[in-house]
């Protein structure tokens, strides 16, 4: 039983985000050729690449726009999805909202805006006409209004497009309905092909309503989707940590995303705790080392470094030193910090002091 309980660097989930939030709403005019031609059925098929290929190439086109190369990550994203069969509807979904997050200049904007509603009106395809107005609704020239009566006529065409319920679950949530921002994330989350993009907003929408156990099931699914997928693997470590209390569990999935974001302070710093919580004291304390040298005035840092001195390692004068330092960097808790310091400095090797429980 340690000292007090540790101290995690986010208790909260963070959002699902594609290449650093640059943007949801512009849609590649690249696009439209897809879905122009998705009703033919003359033409002959590319092999197969299959869905973990498919997410690998995704995750390097990420990589590619987190490098600033935007142009690069759009015309390679195009490629791919000309180059996916018609069959990988699911990949195709994905390519698709990758699109849109690339393509963040608004400049074309009002064309889209036209061309997307002339398919919509004109497409014999409801699937594919619902995906257009749902798609109109997302671009920047659309009022509120009308993304809300595009997304209505959406729904209305296909009662499971996907997109269009995820288009009024985000609306729903600036308005701080959540209730019915949560059913509404649940019906993009099941509706056919749903994109990580939904899955992410239906698991987040559970987890700020307490649902912590099916928050992790669809984070597990995610994952387990795509190895590579950084949020899913960290808000579901987080969650398993800080909520349920499930570290072993919580130690992998922050293993894997310290893989993919080695820089991460968060998951630098609540993979420490696990580790320390399972038992890892030596990776735990190397850990803790990278946090602090990734934010040397985080008070929370020395906290948790005094906690694993002095309950893992037993040495009542580091501890002392990085309470002092806790507390010179104006760490909350003085009044327990300070007794504790008086009780570490009074031990001997024969006398620990008293353990505090968990909070």
């Amino acid at each position: 039983m340690l000292l007090s309980a540790l101290r995690f660097s986010r208790s909260k989930t963070r959002p699902y985000t594609i290449v650093e939030r640059l943007g949801r709403f512009a849609i590649a005019a690249s696009l439209l050729a897809m879905i122009a031609c998705s009703a033919t059925t003359s033409r002959k098929r590319k092999p197969r690449s299959g869905p973990q290929q498919s997410n690998l190439a995704i995750d390097h086109i990420r990589d590619i726009a987190r490098a600033g190369r935007l142009a690069a990550a759009r015309e390679e994203a195009r490629q791919l999805r000309v180059a996916m069969p018609q069959s990988e509807s699911l990949q195709i979904s994905e390519i698709m909202l990758l699109e849109v997050e690339l393509s963040n200049d608004p400049e074309p904007s009002a064309r889209l805006e036209a061309e997307f509603l002339k398919l919509a009106a004109s497409h014999e395809d409801k699937r594919l006409a619902a995906l257009c107005l749902a798609l109109a609704a997302r671009l920047p020239t659309a009022s509120d209004q009308k993304r809300l009566n595009r997304t209505d006529r959406a729904i209305k065409l296909d009662s499971a497009c996907s997109v269009a319920h995820m288009n009024r679950a985000e609306s729903l949530d600036v308005l701080q309905e959540r209730d019915e921002a949560l059913k509404a994330w649940k019906l993009a989350a099941e509706g056919v092909y749903a994109p990580a993009l939904a899955l992410s907003g239906y698991a987040r929408a559970l987890a700020k309503r307490g649902r912590d156990r099916l928050a992790v099931t669809i984070y597990r699914r995610l994952a387990t989707r795509n190895s590579n997928d950084f949020e899913a693997s960290y808000n579901l470590g987080t969650i398993l940590l800080t909520r349920l209390n499930e570290s072993a569990e919580a130690y992998d999935w922050l293993t894997a995303a310290l893989k993919r974001s080695p820089a991460d302070f968060d998951v630098v710093f609540n993979l420490a705790v696990a580790a320390m919580r399972t038992g890892e004291i030596e990776e735990a304390q190397g850990l803790l080392g990278q946090a602090k040298h990734l934010r040397p005035n985080d008070p929370e840092v020395h906290f948790n470094m005094a906690l694993l001195h002095a309950d893992y390692r037993h040495d009542a004068e580091a501890a002392v030193q990085c309470f002092q330092t806790y507390l010179a960097l104006g760490g909350p808790e003085k009044l327990r910090v300070n007794r504790w310091i008086k009780e570490l400095q009074g031990a001997t090797p024969r006398q620990r002091p008293e353990k505090r429980k968990e909070r």
